[in-house]
């Protein structure tokens, strides 16, 4: 069976207004321990901007922010 996976990629600036990038930690294989966007997969019946707004805020706490969707792959 195919599965579906979205990424988000978060920016914001700091107080010196230096661009940054929200990333994680992985906490399982594969890539345990590496940084990665914030993302995971599609359920079943939930579109994508759905799934990107809740794995941002199950794996960051970031909620209520404005997302675009960009590409599809």
């Amino acid at each position: 069976m195919p599965a579906l996976t979205v990424d988000c990629v978060i920016f914001g600036m700091d107080s010196s207004s230096d661009l940054k990038v929200l990333l994680i930690q992985r906490g399982h294989e594969p890539y345990k321990d590496h940084w990665a966007l914030p993302g995971g997969f599609v359920d079943m019946e939930e579109d994508l901007e759905n799934a990107a707004l809740r794995e941002l805020e199950e794996e960051t706490g970031v909620k209520d922010v404005f997302i675009e969707q960009l590409y599809t792959f």
